[in-house]
């Protein structure tokens, strides 16, 4: 049983602007991190994966091994069936952007869904909220949450310096969490 990992961000153009433009969305900070997902399965068996790796929870690579370490002394606080995603920064310069500081524990939720990617768990940005207190990490901020006019109206969001301090945003991510889409023959929100 693997844990999947999460769709590709699609831009903010062409046939998929029906999806933002108009219904109310969440715009919230994309960070400049590494991408990790963690989660147990139906028997409660715990996994990590990166965007393109499943990744060894006994033998990390270093990247991720805080965030492991991280998630396994959560363990107990995550149920069954139950999939969190995530930014992982290791430092304040893990990619290109040199941040003033890293999130909460290396990690910065933006999505849960069950196990298998079926279904989301959260429906808004208050649920990442609460999941991060409760994991004792953070949740990627909030920049926006409403109709967007256009794209000049979703622009204006990019601009600024990031939550985590110093840099400038590495961009945005809107979600639609009223509608669903079909990506590469998986239904997003995962409704």
């Amino acid at each position: 049983m693997e844990l999947k990992s999460y769709i590709k961000i699609l831009p903010f153009v062409g046939r998929h602007m029906d999806y933002v433009l108009g219904p109310v969305v969440e715009v919230t900070e994309k960070l400049d991190g590494s991408q990790f997902c963690f989660g147990k399965d139906e028997e409660g068996k715990m996994h990590c994966r990166s965007k393109g790796a499943v990744i060894d929870m006994h033998a990390p690579p270093a990247m991720f091994s805080a965030a492991v370490a991280h998630v396994e002394a959560m363990a107990h606080r995550i149920p069954p069936d139950m999939a969190f995603y995530a930014e992982t920064l290791n430092k304040p310069r893990h990619n290109s952007s040199t941040y003033e500081r890293i999130p909460k524990n290396g990690i910065a939720l933006y999505g849960i869904t069950d196990f298998h990617r079926t279904e989301s768990l959260a429906s808004e940005h208050q649920e990442l909220v609460e999941w991060a207190e409760v994991l004792e990490c953070e949740a990627v901020p909030l920049i926006y949450k409403g109709v967007l006019r256009d794209l000049e109206h979703a622009k204006s969001m990019m601009g600024g310096i990031s939550v985590l301090g110093k840099a400038i945003k590495e961009g945005i991510v809107i979600k639609n969490y009223g509608m669903s889409i079909e990506l590469n023959g998986q239904v997003f929100p995962f409704v």
